[in-house]
């Protein structure tokens, strides 16, 4: 099955980017010689890459050259698998399987067909008499030929360029993903409302979690690859003097041993994050994460309760401001609860020593409530377990709420809304059960609410506008003669197509990663 979660298809558009420009830099195999690879399709277990390619090869010698090319990819199928887990940085690089193109070349072929369909209706035209019976096998020949050959295309495992079957619709969505749902749930959701399969959602909100959740579908999907890797902002509130088992209101709280009574002020606070939690730090993600371990995802393990390591990855945070600090107690035996009796604190103030709880099953906390700005792969759960180790306390999230990806922000005016319902139903044991479903709250008119194409390349990237002439050249792979220098979306601008999504080849040519209809 191809690749339909934000991890495969990621790793499709790194193995893309890794081979297109190693073919070009390592290999200098001239059996490769006008060989451009159209797409990556990474199936969901991570195991199995096919890497679909095509040749624009000499008018008679088509074949011979494609037998060639497919010889010299297979040679050089080990290097390249070394090249991408390498520059790619995969620790489980998945088999590579190399497949040939149809769709560029059988459009050459519908071309000429058509060609020789308008040359005869001229021919028939010049008839004095109504166009002789010998005339309709003719053409009904051709009618049935390139009907077979469209189907087949429309059909075909390689779905780029031009040729593939254009979706009725394409575009983003950017929704405020409420709490107490999944992602997927809300891309279930836009599928309902749009009649949809392709659909798909760039970065993971937890249940708990708020706010921004940007979905594509139709062709827009391929602009996700590219969304997902865009810093971040978070509005949270960190609880610090409890901890839980999932760095998060949604676990069970940790034995605290002795209960804290001594609070830092909230200056010595903001101090410890600017001197310990800005800049580029290591951090080790929450075990309760989507990250895989030995092919099987972390919060699968740990939910088994088997031990979970994972290792520390650098992360970049670029904000993380306190707006507000709080003293208060809560109680000791559920994480969540409010906070009762609480008392401000002032930046310049010398800490809170904790009086008696007002109940015996209440303890103090301190609360902040911050905002973060980081790159993709950063946890927040994990950097409210961090603070709270650092200050002796421990710590988790009561509260988070994404407010930025890349461009795309909960204050734009077409963000669309949604809600929980729950929902009762049997399942295949036969048990009674109940879980929240995603709703949206404008669904007959999601497609309102969505980014065109081009909107959406535009708020995800750099744009270039490009002739018909450099257009139709994209669609068929070629490269065209512009100097960029990050990845860029070509679009025409007459027409608002979007045609393309664009890597710099060599200085003062761009070559096509991605093809649009």
């Amino acid at each position: 099955m191809a690749g339909t979660n934000p991890r495969a298809a990621r790793i499709a558009a790194l193995i893309q980017r890794v081979i297109a420009s190693s073919m070009e830099a390592q290999l200098h195999d001239k059996r490769l010689t006008n060989v451009t690879i159209t797409e990556v399709r990474v199936t969901n277990d991570l195991q199995i890459a096919k890497v679909y390619w095509t040749q624009l090869g000499r008018e008679g010698h088509e074949q011979g050259e494609r037998r060639r090319a497919q010889q010299a990819l297979n040679q050089a199928k080990g290097r390249l698998r070394s090249l991408v887990g390498t520059k790619a940085g995969l620790r489980l690089t998945p088999q590579l399987e190399f497949v040939f193109d149809e769709v560029p070349g059988e459009a050459h072929e519908i071309e000429d067909i058509l060609a020789i369909a308008r040359k005869r209706d001229e021919e028939l035209a010049k008839l004095v008499k109504p166009p002789s019976m010998r005339a309709k096998p003719i053409r009904t020949s051709i009618r049935k030929r390139m009907t077979t050959m469209i189907s087949t295309m429309m059909t075909s495992k390689s779905k780029i360029g031009m040729m593939t079957k254009k979706p009725e619709h394409s575009g983003l969505l950017v929704i405020d993903k409420p709490q107490g749902v999944t992602s997927h749930d809300v891309v279930a959701a836009v599928r309902g409302a749009l009649h949809m399969k392709r659909v798909g959602h760039a970065g993971t909100l937890d249940p708990m979690a708020t706010g921004v959740l940007v979905v594509g579908f139709g062709n827009a999907t391929r602009l996700l690859n590219y969304i997902v890797d865009h810093n971040k902002t978070y509005e949270a509130t960190i609880r610090l003097g409890q901890r839980t088992t999932t760095d998060d209101a949604e676990g069970e709280l940790l034995p605290a041993g002795e209960r804290a009574v001594n609070f830092p002020s909230r200056q010595a606070v903001e101090q410890l994050i600017t001197e310990r939690f800005t800049g580029r730090i290591e951090q080790v993600p929450n075990v309760y994460s989507a990250i895989k371990v030995n092919g099987q995802r972390a919060y699968d393990l740990a939910r088994e309760g088997k031990d979970v390591e994972l290792k520390a990855r650098p992360v970049t945070i670029e904000e993380f401001n306190v707006r507000q600090a709080r003293y208060g107690y809560t109680h000791s035996d559920r994480a969540g609860t409010e906070l009762a009796g609480a008392v401000v604190a002032e930046r310049t103030g010398d800490g809170w020593i904790a009086d008696t709880a007002p109940h015996e099953d209440m303890q103090p906390v301190m609360e902040l409530d911050v905002t973060v700005t980081c790159s993709a792969g950063t946890y927040i759960r994990a950097l409210a377990r961090d603070l709270g180790e650092e200050l002796g306390l421990g710590g988790h999230l009561t509260m988070l709420r994404r407010t930025r990806v890349g461009r795309f922000s909960v204050n734009m005016p077409n963000v669309m809304s949604a809600h929980a319902e729950s929902k009762t139903f049997t399942n295949r044991e036969g048990m009674e059960v109940t879980r929240n479903r995603a709703v949206l709250d404008d669904a007959d008119h999601a497609l309102d609410h969505a980014l065109d194409p081009v909107a959406s390349a535009a708020a995800s990237m750099n744009m270039l506008a490009v002739s018909d002439q450099e257009a139709a050249d994209l669609r068929f792979g070629r490269r065209i003669a512009h100097d960029i220098r990050t990845t860029t979306a070509a679009y025409v601008e007459e027409t608002n197509d979007l045609v393309a999504i664009l890597e710099r080849a060599k200085r003062g040519e761009a070559k096509p990663v991605a093809v649009f209809n």
